[in-house]
């Protein structure tokens, strides 16, 4: 997500407008700091729990993809995410076996803290109302798909439940152009409070700014010798042998993902991308689709070891960014970020066709990938 805030502005800037498809010169990105007010509080608690502390930061993070479809009209893509997720201090007076007793006892509280993750991913219609030749004003309506991770005691009894379901979302936009490639934009939004779901209402305002595509016709640049690979294939093994403290950094320390209670043993897999669009020299965009097979840890719940399936899949699109940072002699070296994944886990082989690849151009440059992993639950 942080590579984001680098490609997507790099890309305003590098691409040369007469190069770009239509559907692109459309588009927006929109990144910056927001603030987040949700009221948790004892009620997100199941029975047997009560809270001794609760903190709820207040500083997230929000970015959104737009597509203009008129100087009225446009579509969202947005994200949201706390910096510091909502931490729960509880005392646990769930009763647990007695010693040589059938009966439960309940014993003194336990108290233990966890956090809660939320994020949310929306999706909404804005309708624009421009107020001076530089100022601008809209509402958006929509859903947000809200997702909330719990957590149990050492019994695995949960304190908070886990939920996942659309919401109505509802808000407001000012933005202000500074550049033609460069607008301020403050937004304030809310989603309600769920009851079915123990949620409470969700209100956020953020302070960005919107990166488009450049509008002026660049002077003709000296032609380059660079080539875009039109497709990539890529063969990954994956293998726990090094740990997961890259996986831990990036869950817990940095917060960006959330980290999977099974870990994986080991793996392969293979990823197929093709090129949709590239600047003359150093961005370009591919879309493409992965698949792998992966065998998990034997995970262990209440000190009983269980034994979970000896494999399992996963299959997904994606939609993949790459810039060009190093070029010597004939070997360019690009960094990736994957900037959409959509994907599905199975326990029987994908059944994806790597549906480009017989209309693709030779040759086919081939990565290879190291790296433990972690799923979700």
């Amino acid at each position: 997500m942080k590579l984001l805030l680098v490609l997507i502005p790099v890309l305003c800037l590098a691409s040369d407008p007469s190069e770009m498809p239509d559907w692109m010169k459309k588009m927006s990105f929109t990144a910056g700091p927001a603030y987040i007010d949700y009221s948790f509080s004892e009620a997100q608690l199941n029975p047997g729990f009560t809270v001794n502390k609760l903190t709820i930061p207040n500083i997230a993070f929000k970015m959104g993809l737009a597509y203009r479809f008129n100087p009225s009209l446009s579509a969202t893509f947005s994200y949201l995410m706390p910096s510091a997720w909502v931490t729960y201090t509880v005392e646990d007076h769930t009763p647990v076996a007695g010693n040589g007793s059938a009966e439960p006892v309940v014993p003194a509280p336990r108290i233990f803290t966890r956090p809660v993750w939320m994020n949310y991913a929306g999706l909404t219609l804005n309708g624009h109302l421009p107020v001076t030749s530089r100022l601008d004003a809209s509402l958006e309506a929509g859903a947000a798909l809200v997702t909330r991770k719990g957590f149990s005691n050492e019994a695995g009894i949960q304190a908070v439940s886990h939920a996942v379901y659309f919401s109505p979302l509802a808000g407001v936009a000012l933005s202000y152009v500074l550049h033609p490639s460069w607008s301020l934009v403050a937004s304030a939004g809310w989603m309600p409070s769920s009851e079915n779901h123990t949620q409470p209402a969700t209100r956020y305002a953020s302070l960005g700014v919107r990166f488009l595509p450049p509008t002026s016709v660049k002077a003709p640049a000296k032609l380059s010798t660079m080539h875009h690979p039109r497709q990539w294939v890529q063969a990954g093994v994956s293998s726990n042998f090094t740990g997961y403290g890259v996986n831990d950094f990036i869950s817990s320390k940095l917060k960006i993902f959330w980290g999977g209670r099974v870990e994986v043993q080991d793996g392969i897999q293979l990823q197929y991308q093709r090129n949709i669009h590239h600047t003359p020299r150093w961005f370009a965009i591919d879309m493409g689709v992965h698949v792998a097979r992966w065998r998990a840890v034997p995970y262990v719940r209440e000190g009983v070891t269980e034994q979970l399936s000896n494999s399992h899949f996963t299959h997904s699109p994606l939609i993949r960014f790459s810039d060009l940072i190093l070029r010597r002699l004939n070997q360019p070296t690009f960094i990736f970020s994957t900037a959409w994944r959509a994907r599905v886990i199975s326990p029987i082989p994908p059944l994806i066709p790597l549906i480009w690849a017989s209309a693709s151009s030779l040759p086919i440059p081939w990565g290879l990938e190291l790296l433990p992993v972690k799923t979700g639950n």
